[in-house]
């Protein structure tokens, strides 16, 4: 472990005879910096700590420093999180902190002081339809950590009566033809009075976009050890909307063998994305391209094609073009190999006239000649 001691660096060894600093020894190879906890939300012991993670390694340690501001001893807090990115303390005065890989918040708690609210979970029985359109909720999935009891509140978002039933009914109804979209919110109260609200959404008249992938094929492979630039096009079709009511979310997922690289959403109706050349070593290396196609309604339908390396040789098609195949002689003829393809790279060209002579350019020039009766 090293700290420092003004601007000097100290390296303490954990765990050996004399050592200044007591704890486990521990690893880890991008460190992020967290909190000083000082509330009243943790147990005595924990009070007045810093936490610190590891990206790479997934751990958050705490961390115990002395009035002079030298560490005394370190903690094991919690690992096996995943690429932890942020670690914050929240208004509740529990330990918060950022997921990369998955984006989520997730929060450590000391549940013998701080009332955790409960989880809300609603499902429905159908989500769009032709008007009248009865929906079946449910709220049987929603739990408090405590164990408390919970009340339900349904806002049904169309003017009819709310309910307080755990899995209510309704029917909704639009305008012949006419797509019209409800909000409907869940909100589950436990016995300390802490909420936890769900949103679903019931469209009636209306129907999600088709859509499909056209630009990657099926199977889809990528070459190694170079960038591939892939075209991103999709055919899409919306039965009540127009292409103006449609919005779009490309994303690009490197997945590597149990976790993932997302890149940015790329919310163009046609777009690229550059495939690095890895994979074919020993570990587990893919794309995933995904496209979600939203219409003004909210009902959104998700599609995906993965990108594998190309991890056995093919051989290269070779197209000769020839600026004429005919004429006397002499006659004069530019070759052209560059339309040949191959799934990786070319690297070479290796010609043979039939006459005895060769090249190794990719567009050659040669003369032919023939001395006697034609042929």
């Amino acid at each position: 472990m090293r700290s420092f001691d003004g601007n000097t660096a100290v390296t303490y060894d954990l765990g050996a005879s004399g050592s200044p600093v007591s704890g486990p020894q521990f690893g880890g190879n991008c460190a992020v910096g967290g909190p000083w906890m000082a509330g009243q939300n943790m147990p005595a012991g924990y009070q007045n700590s810093t936490f610190h993670g590891d990206y790479a390694s997934g751990w958050i340690r705490r961390f115990m420093f002395n009035e002079q501001n030298q560490p005394v001893s370190v903690h094991d807090f919690a690992t096996g999180l995943g690429a932890v990115v942020w670690i914050g303390a929240g208004p509740d005065g529990c330990v918060w902190y950022m997921k990369y890989n998955t984006n989520e918040l997730r929060r450590i708690c000391y549940t013998l002081a701080v009332n955790l609210p409960p989880v809300a979970v609603a499902t429905q029985s159908v989500q769009y339809g032709p008007g009248p359109l009865t929906v079946n909720f449910n709220a049987s999935g929603s739990s408090d950590p405590e164990n408390g009891a919970l009340t339900y509140f349904w806002n049904f978002g169309n003017g009819s009566p709310n309910s307080t039933l755990p899995n209510p009914s309704r029917t909704f109804t639009a305008p012949p033809g006419v797509p019209t979209t409800y909000t409907v919110t869940l909100t589950v109260t436990d016995n300390i009075g802490q909420t936890a609200i769900q949103q679903l959404i019931v469209s009636v008249n209306n129907t999600p976009p088709a859509v499909n992938i056209t630009s990657i094929p099926l199977p889809a492979f990528y070459p190694v050890g170079i960038d591939t630039t892939f075209q991103l096009q999709a055919a899409v079709t919306d039965a009540e909307h127009g292409p103006a009511q449609l919005t779009y979310a490309w994303r690009t997922t490197l997945h590597h063998n149990t976790h993932t690289h997302p890149e940015p959403f790329d919310d163009n109706v046609s777009t690229s994305t550059v495939i690095s050349g890895v994979g074919c070593d020993g570990e587990t290396f893919f794309y995933v391209v995904s496209l979600t196609v939203t219409d003004a309604g909210g009902l959104s339908t998700t599609v995906q094609r993965e990108i594998h390396p190309r991890c056995f040789a093919i051989a290269p098609t070779a197209i000769i073009l020839a600026s004429t195949s005919s004429g006397e002689s002499p006659l004069a003829v530019t070759f052209d190999g560059t339309q040949s393809y191959d799934p990786g790279q070319i690297v070479s060209y290796a010609w043979d006239f039939g006459d005895g002579t060769s090249s190794t350019n990719a567009t050659p020039s040669k003369t032919f000649t023939e001395t006697g009766d034609p042929k």
